[in-house]
């Protein structure tokens, strides 16, 4: 249902490997046929296509997947669903319920990314709305007062928006960087848990007194 809201609103274009078992390009042509099918595409012709997309939308799988901040990154939209009820992650090493597809994104304000109820069709329609309107403010004579001019173009013409640097590569490096340079040496004592669970992995140093 949320794929067939989305093309009443633009053109979609869903990227699909033609090898995988669940058969998800005839499905997609089964329950949507104004959606165009592509093979999975390379990382540079996969840019090309978000930096001529309007809007990135999710369908709420995969999880976390960094696509949605490499769309931001060269100014396009995202859009994500919300899910209805908190989800737990089997067989994962995290313990946090995830709220949607990118728990991460909903930290980016509005009209960069939106987070919608996939369930209020009203709310998405509002959501296309307020996209055209951004697009429109620095593309056509319609300036809606909700909007800089200044922080839109930017964000088009440079991917710039607010918590860019947190989700950046090189905010990323910064992070790890400053962990590294806090980090001390392990003692024999650090490795007390792992010698009692898998000492066959562990260095030597590990189990010096």
């Amino acid at each position: 249902k949320l794929l067939r809201e989305y093309t009443k609103y633009c053109k979609v274009i869903a990227t699909v490997d033609s090898k995988d078992t669940y058969q998800t390009a005839e499905l997609i042509r089964n329950c949507c046929p104004d959606v165009e099918i592509r093979e999975v595409q390379s990382p540079k012709d996969f840019q090309e296509l978000l930096l001529g997309s309007a809007v990135y939308v999710g369908v709420g799988e995969p999880l976390i997947a960094p696509s949605c901040f490499e769309a931001l990154s060269l100014g396009t939209h995202v859009v994500q669903p919300r899910f209805p009820e908190p989800r737990q992650l089997k067989n994962k090493p995290i313990t946090q319920n995830w709220t949607s597809q990118h728990p991460f994104l909903e930290q980016v304000p509005e009209p960069y990314a939106f987070t919608v109820d996939p369930l209020d069709f009203e709310a998405l329609a509002t959501t296309f709305r307020t996209l055209r309107h951004a697009f429109d403010s620095i593309y056509t004579e319609e300036r809606p007062v909700s909007f800089t001019d200044k922080a839109l173009r930017e964000f088009y013409m440079s991917g710039e928006y607010p918590g860019r640097e947190e989700f950046s590569i090189s905010g990323f490096l910064k992070r790890v960087a400053g962990t590294v340079t806090k980090t001390r040496t392990l003692d024999a004592a650090d490795w007390d848990w792992e010698r009692g669970d898998h000492p066959q992995q562990l260095p030597l140093r590990a189990f010096k007194k």
